[in-house]
This record gives C-alpha cells, structure tokens and sequence, in this order.
C-alpha cells in the first residue's frame, strides 16, 4: 500500500505538530505533499525546515493562491501515483 498525504498550508502554528504527528505512524510507506497556499507568515518555511529532515516530503509553491479545494487538486493531480489518497489540514493532527 502507498498513500500520498496532502496538506494545503496556510498560516498555522500547528503545521510542524501536524506533520511529526503523520511522520511518528508506524506505518512508513507514504508521501507527504505541502502545497503552499500563499502563506503570511513563515508556516511554509518551517514545512521546508521539516522536508530537509523527511526524504518523504514534497514541497509545492504555486503561482496563485488556490484556496484549499485548488490546493488539495494539486495534490491530487501531482505526478506521484499512489493507490489511496489522504487530506489533513495544516492545524490537525
């Protein structure tokens, strides 16, 4: 089994308490995909901070700001194959 795991991020306190809490799983055999929707703050550069640590996350940056249902299609749509697809928000974990 593969997931992908897509995360839209926005401006969240909680992104980095998000993604340890998918990364502590037991089961290892998935993908996470952030897609900056334009964040304020500096949300996506902790997201970066944590990609360089997991070999397992991808960071996307689109040109316009998508909205979460735009971000979450990017995910869906990125050139990564998996047999299940899972949405988390930025704040959740």
């Amino acid at each position: 089994m593969f997931f992908k795991i897509i995360i839209p991020v926005f401006d969240s306190d909680y992104i980095e308490k998000c993604i340890e809490s998918i990364e502590n799983q037991t089961f290892k055999d998935f993908v996470i995909i952030a897609i900056n929707d334009h964040c304020t703050d500096d949300t996506f550069k902790k997201v970066k901070k944590l990609a360089k640590q997991y070999d397992n996350i991808i960071c996307l940056q689109p040109f316009k700001k998508l909205y979460i249902g735009g971000a979450r299609n990017c995910g869906i749509h990125y050139k990564i194959k998996s047999q299940y697809t899972l949405f988390i928000d930025n704040d959740d974990w």
